[in-house]
């Protein structure tokens, strides 16, 4: 029970911080929009691709702390954004947001480096040659 309520805690933690983040980075009218970007990525993602519904507690199982696994949750919303877009022509609205998106992931992550290392953006894979997958 008291895993439940912790593992409950920490997820309410991690959106928080992602909305925090957008917001901040954005303001408030892009923000909400990579919010809403942000929360149909992640449940198309789970709908058609099989992505982890528990993603984010494997994550504290892990020993990720709450910052690190915002920016690995946002991360992994824009790779399943990109996914249900690949080879179909976005809007240029569409461009835009995923691109704002992608600059809030480098933006958290140049100014706090932890343990996770972004997929998107420009920050992340200029890191390759020096990070390792926590599969």
């Amino acid at each position: 029970m008291i895993d439940h309520f912790k593992r409950r805690r920490f997820e309410h933690g991690v959106l928080q911080r992602v909305e925090q983040d957008l917001l901040e980075i954005h303001g408030r009218e892009l923000g909400g929009d990579c919010i809403g970007f942000f929360v149909t990525g992640i449940q198309k993602a789970q709908e058609l691709d099989g992505f982890p519904k528990d993603y984010v507690d494997q994550l504290r199982k892990r020993g990720v702390a709450e910052p690190d696994a915002a920016l690995a949750f946002l991360d992994a919303s824009v790779t399943a954004l990109k996914r249900l877009l690949d080879g179909k022509d976005g809007t240029e609205d569409v461009e835009r947001i995923i691109a704002a998106m992608e600059n809030a992931i480098d933006n958290i992550f140049l100014r706090n480096q932890g343990m996770i290392v972004p997929r998107n953006g420009t920050a992340g894979p200029m890191m390759d040659g020096f990070a390792t997958d926590m599969v």
